[in-house]
């Protein structure tokens, strides 16, 4: 994805008048060469319909401080099992995936009004969805006090034909011990260009026809952005 979420990207150039604009709304397909892969991909338009884009919410990754899990254990269940650098950050902590969205996302509702948390974050993950700086970013600001939501973008169903990691890793699956690991969220991976929006950034990528590829930019911000709309329609009262 990128570090910054955006709707729009304006290229401007130095000295000169603002570039026009591009949306991700556009729907008509295009093909676009990536010469360091060596392959031509076609890009579709994105569906715009808000709800199909509730499994990020569904099946996010959720960080919660120690205070909060201690107060809802049994309603979270299992043990502590997120801990922030260490020797000598913060422990206790719990890091689950959402696998009832009505019910959890209840609980952190209750987590807002009892007091126990600081804040939330919504925290938007990179290309390679909730794992490595992403997962650790929620180890320590869970440890901070914050709950933390990680709306997951690559539990998108196969269905869709755009990106997606069909074998995503339950709670009890993934491995939180080793802080400089992957703390992978995943069974496997969507490789570069495999679908449309698993993508790796490469320079050449971007300057052989850079038009295309802002284009193609505004598509993958689109997703994340309709994904954070489900969860707002979808959670939000209860956030």
């Amino acid at each position: 994805m990128g570090k910054a979420m955006r709707l729009l990207t304006c290229l401007v150039p130095a000295m000169a008048a603002a570039q026009e604009c591009i949306t991700g709304d556009g729907q008509a397909a295009f093909d676009m060469y990536m010469p360091y892969h060596d392959v031509t991909v076609t890009v579709p338009g994105v569906p715009l319909t808000t709800s199909n884009y509730s499994y990020a919410a569904d099946k996010a990754m959720v960080s919660i401080p120690a205070k909060c899990y201690n107060m809802y254990q049994a309603e979270l269940g299992l043990s502590p099992n997120w801990n922030d650098r260490q020797p000598g950050g913060p422990t206790g902590m719990f890091y689950f995936r959402v696998s009832d969205p009505v019910k959890e996302y209840g609980v952190i509702s209750q987590m807002a009004e009892s007091g126990c948390a600081c804040g939330l974050v919504i925290l938007v993950h990179g290309t390679s969805g909730v794992r490595w700086q992403s997962a650790s970013y929620g180890a320590m600001l869970s440890g901070m006090g914050y709950v933390v939501i990680a709306p997951d973008s690559h539990a998108m169903p196969a269905s869709m034909g755009l990106k997606g990691v069909g074998d995503l890793k339950q709670t009890a699956d993934i491995a939180t011990t080793n802080y400089c690991g992957a703390l992978d969220a995943y069974k496997s991976q969507c490789g570069s260009w495999e679908l449309p929006f698993c993508y790796s950034t490469k320079a050449a990528n971007v300057l052989h026809d850079h038009g295309k590829y802002r284009e193609y930019v505004e598509r993958n911000y689109m997703v994340r952005k309709l994904e954070l709309d489900a969860l707002v329609e979808n959670y939000g009262t209860m956030l």
